[in-house]
């Protein structure tokens, strides 16, 4: 049996109004999961954000600032 068979289970022996608020829990956590087509979860800014950087492409950061910040940090 697998764990959706054994959930289901477990839940039949449940009452009633427990397993109506299972049952919606487990409804919105699939549609959450599931998403609306197209639908991101990042804001239009950040996708703005995201295609600005992916168009200048990729710039290698400098190294004396990981230096500067080590050197904050001991």
């Amino acid at each position: 049996m697998g764990k959706i068979e054994t959930a289901i289970k477990a839940m039949e022996s449940l009452p009633a109004h427990r397993r109506e608020e299972i049952a919606e829990m487990v409804l919105e956590l699939a549609e959450a999961i599931k998403g609306a087509p197209g639908r991101s979860a990042l804001s239009e800014e950040q996708l703005a954000e995201i295609r600005r950087r992916r168009a200048e492409g990729f710039k290698p950061g400098s190294t004396s600032r990981i230096d500067q910040l080590l050197a904050r940090l001991a």
